[in-house]
């Protein structure tokens, strides 16, 4: 009985050198890939889930800030869930032919239960792609039909409900 446990201990003490470098490397690999493995969302972000070997993007769940584990070989896609604002500049013809600049203030935020869905059907950048040429197009449409004078007495009550 006691001829086993010296066996054993050798054993061991001869596979500890290899079990420990194994480890040392685990660790090194696992330390090297952290900022793929972890992601920390702040307060005001939400995360959508795309898994390369598990069917794409997850739409039935959106990440809630805090701090998320996920496989290294898939990503975490953060987006800013809080009001924002962008100032574009816009050129547009009045009904008269006259050149009007316009100074626009948009402000916006994604809707926060749809976020996956926006992220696979658009991506990150929607501002761009969507939110910007709708607001172009809305307004390009209703000044179009007004004359320089009218824009700036009763069609700026009409601009704002065709925007919103």
């Amino acid at each position: 009985m006691g001829t086993f446990y010296s066996k054993l201990i050798d054993k061991s003490k001869e596979s500890m050198i290899p079990l420990l470098i194994s480890f040392l490397i685990l660790l090194i690999v696992i330390a090297y890939m952290s900022h793929n493995i972890f992601y920390t969302l702040m307060p005001g972000e939400a995360g959508v889930h795309w898994s390369r070997f598990g069917g794409g993007t997850e739409i039935d769940y959106v990440y809630p800030e805090g701090m998320h584990m996920i496989l290294p070989w898939d990503k975490m896609y953060i987006y800013t869930v809080r009001i924002q604002e962008i100032k574009p500049e816009l050129d547009v013809l009045t009904k008269t032919g006259l050149q009007v600049h316009l100074f626009l203030s948009i402000r916006y935020a994604p809707e926060y239960r749809l976020l996956a869905l926006l992220h696979q059907k658009v991506g990150p950048d929607y501002v761009t792609k969507v939110i910007i040429p709708e607001i172009e197009a809305v307004l390009r449409e209703i000044i179009g039909t007004m004359g320089a004078e009218q824009i700036y007495t009763t069609g700026r009550v009409v601009i704002i409900e065709a925007i919103n």
